[in-house]
C-alpha cells in the first residue's frame, strides 16, 4: 500500500494542473459537507445533555383543528396529568418569570424559572455545589430557597465556593442559596439565572397560571401511548370544568420539540450540499477519464509484463483516494473556518448553536466521505482502462480514439452535473423569491426608530393594581416629555416578542353553531399611547383614552376580528364570555404579531386599567437610532424607583428581521451551494468540450481543409454542448419537480412548482452551458488544417 501511495503521488506530481484542479474541486465539496454536517450533528444528532434523554418528553395542550399546534396548560391541569398518568416515571413543571435582584451594589434584572422540586432529578442533573431542592421546598409556606446558574454564580458572586447557605434578595423577598448548577447546564426549554420552587409562584394553584412541563417515560412505553393517555386525561378534566373548546394534549420527544422548526431546513441543506459533492465527484471523474485514455498503453505494457488487474485497480483507486484525501484535508480547513463563521449567520432561534463544532463524529464523517468519494470518482476511470484489450492498446501506440462507451459515460456525467445544478438552483431561486415576498409584507405598524424594553414590577413592592398603574403612567409621562422622544406606549405582548395569549369568547350577533366553535381571539393589554407609538392606522370608530377610565369595559379590535360580524358594523357591538361583556369602540389595521408568514389572527386590545399587569414592555419612538432613548429610559426609572431594573432592550425593527432569520440562512447557504454547483457544472462541461475538441483535432483539420467554414465548426461544437445542456435541463426539471415540493412549508407567496422560476433557472443553465463551451468552440474553429494533418 505504501508503494502504491508513493507511485500515486509521483504520478500526480507529473501532472500538477490536474491534481490541483481535482483537489480544489473535492475541497469545495467535502468542506461544504463537513461544515453542514457539523451543524446537523450539533443540532439534530447529538443527544440532550441529560440522563437517558431519549425517554424525556415535552407535554402541551393542542388544538390542531383551530391552528393551535401547542399551548401552555395551566398548573391545575398539569397536576391532574401528574396524578393520573401511568406512562411516566416522573413529571415536572416550570413557569418562566423574571425578578429584581437587590443583593449587592446595583439592582439587576434576572431571569427566573419557578420549578417543581423534582425537575433536576428528573433530568439526571446534580448541583456542582450544595444540594438540590427537596420535596418539602416545593410546598406553600416553605422556607424560600434558590439554585443559581453557573454563569450567574461566576458573574454575580465571583465563583465563591462557599456560596451555599448565603442569602440573596429577589423582589424584596429573602432567599437562601442551596447550591450551584453544573457548568453548561441548560433548562429543557428555557434558561435562567435562578431557579426557585414553583410553590412560591403567585397563585400557582389557579387554573389561569400557565406552566411548561416535561416528563420521563417509563421504560418500554412509546411516546404514542403516553400521548393517548394524556389526551384522555385532558378531555376528561376539561369536560369536568365545562370547557367547550375541545383542547387535546400533545406529548412529543423533548429533543424533537426543540428542533421542530429547523429540522426540515437542515435536512434540506444537507441534501443540497450532498448534491454539490456529487457534482464535484462527477467533475473529477471526468478529469480522470480524460487522463485514463493516455494511460491505456502504460497499463497494457504493465499487463503484458505480468501485472494483475486487481493490482492495477488498486493502484488506480489509491491514486483517486490520495486526491480525495488531499481535498478532504483542505476541505476540513475550510469547514473549520466556516463553523466559526456560521454563528454570525445563524438566527438566535437556532437551538444548540453552541454545540456546533468539529468534533470526533464530524471528523469520522469527513474521513468516510473522503474515502467513499475517492473510490466513487476513481472506479469509473480504472474500469475504463482495465476493460481495454492489451494487444489493441500496444498496436495503436497510444493514438487510439476514445471508445463510444467511454464517450457516452463522460457525456452522462456532464448531463448529471447540469441536472443536479439545476435542481439546486431551482430550490435556491424559490427560497429567494419566498424571502422577497416575505420582506414585502407590511407588519401593520412602523417599526423604524422604536426601542422595546421590558419591566417586571415585583408583586411585593407593587401589590395593588393602582400602584402599578401609577408607576407606568408616571414613567410614560416622563418619557413623552423627554426631548428626542416622539412617542411612548406599552403592551403586555408587543409584536414579535415571542408570546401570544388567545381566549375563546362569544361574539354578539354572531353566535357559533356550537360552544366548541367559539372563535379564538388574541388578547393584548396596552395603554392609549401604544397605537400612536406604533403608528397603527385607525380604520373606523375611535381609540380609547384616559377619559374612558371607570367606564364600562371596552376594546379596540383589528380588521380580522371585525370580520366576525360579516353583516354588521362591529363598532358598538360586544363580545365576552357570556357573563362579562366588552364593547368595541374602534377598529385598527391588522398587525402581524408573531410572524410575517401567516395572516394576522383576530385580535382585541384592552386598556391597561382594565387588567393592570406587573410585567409590561415599553415601546419608545425616536427619530432615528432607537437606542438613543435608552439613557432617558434609565434616568426616568431612577427618578420613579431607583431599585427597578430594565431588561431586554432591543430595536423592534431588528426583532422583525430576526423573525425571517431562519429563512435568510437557508437562502444564503442554498444560494451559495447553487452558485458552486453552477461553476462546477460549467467547469465540467468546459473540460468535456475541450477534451472532445483536442481528440478531434485531426478530424476538424480535415473538415476545414475540405472547405468547412469556421462558423460551421463553431456551430458543431456548440451544438454538441447544447444537446448535453438541454438533456441535463430536462432531467433536472424532472428532479426539481419531485424535490421542491419537500420545501413547500419553507416557501411564502410562491408555489413549489412556480413555472416562472423553473423557466428562468432553465434558461440560465442553458446560457451557462453555451458560455462554457464557447472558448473550446472558438479554438476548434481556429485549427490550422496543415498543422492538424501533419500530426498524422
Amino acid at each position: 500500500m505504501l508503494a502504491d501511495i508513493r507511485y500515486a503521488v509521483r504520478s500526480l506530481a507529473r501532472r500538477p494542473g490536474l491534481a490541483i484542479t481535482a483537489v480544489i474541486t473535492m475541497a469545495l465539496g467535502l468542506g461544504a459537507n463537513t461544515a453542514i454536517f457539523s451543524v446537523v450533528n450539533g443540532v439534530l444528532l447529538r443527544p440532550l445533555p441529560y440522563r437517558e434523554p431519549d425517554r424525556l418528553v415535552s407535554l402541551w395542550l393542542a388544538l390542531p383543528s383551530r391552528g393551535v399546534s401547542f399551548a401552555l396548560p395551566d398548573y391545575d391541569l398539569f397536576c391532574k396529568w401528574r396524578a393520573r398518568a401511568h406512562s411516566f416515571d416522573g413529571i415536572a413543571a416550570w413557569s418562566s418569570a423574571s425578578g429584581r435582584l437587590t443583593t449587592g451594589a446595583e439592582p439587576e434584572h434576572v431571569n427566573v424559572l419557578r420549578v417543581n422540586a423534582n425537575l433536576f432529578r428528573l433530568l439526571g442533573v446534580r448541583p456542582l455545589i450544595g444540594r438540590d431542592f427537596a420535596e418539602d421546598d416545593d410546598r406553600p409556606g416553605a422556607a424560600r430557597v434558590a439554585l443559581i446558574d453557573y454563569k450567574f454564580w461566576q458573574r454575580r458572586f465571583g465563583g465563591n465556593k462557599a456560596i451555599a447557605g448565603k442569602p440573596l434578595t429577589l423582589d424584596d423577598v429573602a432567599y437562601t442559596i442551596t447550591g450551584v448548577l453544573p457548568k453548561g447546564f441548560e433548562g429543557p426549554l428555557d434558561t435562567a439565572d435562578m431557579y426557585v420552587p414553583l410553590a412560591e409562584a403567585p397563585g400557582h394553584t389557579a387554573e389561569g397560571v400557565a406552566v411548561t412541563g416535561c416528563g420521563r417515560l417509563r421504560r418500554g412505553i412509546p411516546v404514542e401511548q403516553a400521548n393517548t393517555e394524556v389526551n384522555a386525561i385532558t378531555k376528561s378534566v376539561l369536560k369536568e370544568r365545562g370547557w367547550h373548546i375541545a383542547f387535546g394534549a400533545w406529548v412529543v420527544g423533548l429533543h424533537d420539540f426543540r428542533v421542530r422548526d429547523v429540522r426540515l431546513t437542515l435536512v434540506m441543506l444537507f441534501a443540497a450540499v450532498g448534491l454539490v459533492l456529487l457534482i464535484a465527484c462527477a467533475n473529477v471523474a471526468n478529469l480522470l477519464l480524460a487522463r485514463a485514455a493516455s494511460h491505456r498503453r502504460e497499463v497494457a505494457v504493465r499487463t503484458a509484463l505480468g501485472a494483475g488487474r486487481v493490482q492495477l485497480l488498486r493502484q488506480f483507486l489509491t491514486e483517486s483516494v490520495v486526491l480525495s484525501a488531499a481535498g478532504g484535508i483542505l476541505g476540513l480547513c475550510l469547514a473549520y473556518w466556516s463553523v466559526h463563521l456560521l454563528p454570525l449567520l445563524a438566527p438566535e432561534s437556532l437551538p444548540f448553536a453552541d454545540r456546533i463544532s468539529i468534533d470526533p463524529r464530524v471528523l469520522l464523517f469527513t474521513a468516510l466521505a473522503t474515502v467513499a468519494t475517492g473510490v466513487m470518482f476513481g472506479m469509473a476511470p480504472a474500469i475504463s482502462v482495465l476493460r481495454g484489450r492489451t494487444w489493441d492498446a500496444l498496436r495503436e501506440g497510444g493514438r487510439a480514439g476514445e471508445g463510444a462507451s467511454r464517450a457516452r459515460f463522460r457525456n452522462a456525467l456532464v448531463v448529471g452535473e447540469v441536472a443536479l445544478a439545476l435542481m439546486l438552483a431551482c430550490g435556491a431561486a424559490l427560497l429567494v423569491r419566498s424571502i422577497m415576498h416575505l420582506r414585502a409584507v407590511q407588519p401593520g405598524f412602523n417599526a423604524a426608530g422604536v426601542l422595546t424594553a421590558s419591566i417586571d414590577l415585583p408583586r411585593s413592592a407593587y401589590p395593588e393594581p393602582e400602584r402599578r398603574m401609577n408607576f407606568y403612567s408616571g414613567l410614560l409621562e416622563r418619557l413623552r416629555n423627554t426631548p428626542g422622544i416622539q412617542a411612548a406606549g406599552m403592551s403586555n405582548q408587543p409584536p414579535f416578542g415571542g408570546a401570544s395569549t388567545s381566549v375563546g369568547l362569544y361574539v354578539q350577533d354572531a353566535p357559533p353553531s356550537s360552544p366548541s366553535e367559539l372563535p379564538l381571539l388574541e388578547q393584548r393589554i396596552v395603554d392609549p399611547g401604544y397605537f400612536r407609538t406604533m403608528q397603527i392606522p385607525l380604520k373606523r370608530g375611535r381609540l380609547f383614552d384616559e377619559h374612558d377610565r371607570g367606564a364600562e369595559p371596552l376594546a379596540v379590535i383589528n380588521e380580522a376580528m371585525a370580520r366576525l360580524w360579516p353583516k354588521r358594523d362591529p363598532v358598538g357591538r360586544r363580545f365576552g364570555d357570556g357573563m362579562h361583556w366588552i364593547t368595541v369602540v374602534g377598529i385598527i389595521a391588522n398587525v402581524h404579531q408573531m410572524t410575517l408568514a401567516k395572516p394576522p389572527e383576530p385580535q382585541f386590545y384592552l386598556p391597561y386599567w382594565q387588567a393592570p399587569q406587573p410585567a409590561m414592555t415599553l415601546l419608545v419612538r425616536t427619530a432615528s437610532d432607537p437606542f438613543q432613548a435608552a439613557p432617558a429610559l434609565r434616568a426616568a426609572l431612577r427618578d420613579i424607583d431607583k431599585d427597578q431594573p430594565v431588561s431586554k432592550l432591543a430595536a423592534l425593527a431588528r426583532q422583525i428581521d430576526g423573525s425571517v432569520a431562519s429563512h435568510r440562512l437557508a437562502v444564503i447557504l442554498l444560494s451559495g451551494f447553487a452558485v458552486v454547483a453552477l461553476l462546477l457544472s460549467a467547469v465540467g462541461l468546459y473540460g468535456l468540450v475541450s477534451y472532445s475538441v483536442a481528440r478531434r483535432t485531426q478530424e476538424i483539420g480535415v473538415r476545414v481543409a475540405l472547405g468547412a467554414s469556421p462558423g460551421r465548426v463553431r456551430a458543431g461544437v456548440l451544438k454538441q454542448a447544447a444537446v448535453l445542456g438541454i438533456a441535463g435541463v430536462l432531467l433536472g426539471l424532472a428532479g426539481a419537480l419531485a424535490l421542491t415540493r419537500t420545501i413547500q412549508s419553507l416557501l411564502f407567496g410562491v408555489s413549489a412548482y412556480d413555472p416562472v422560476t423553473f423557466a428562468a433557472v432553465a434558461l440560465l443553465l442553458l446560457v451557462v452551458t453555451l458560455a462554457a463551451s464557447y472558448m473550446p468552440a472558438r479554438r476548434a474553429s481556429a485549427v490550422d488544417p496543415m498543422v492538424a494533418l501533419r500530426q498524422e
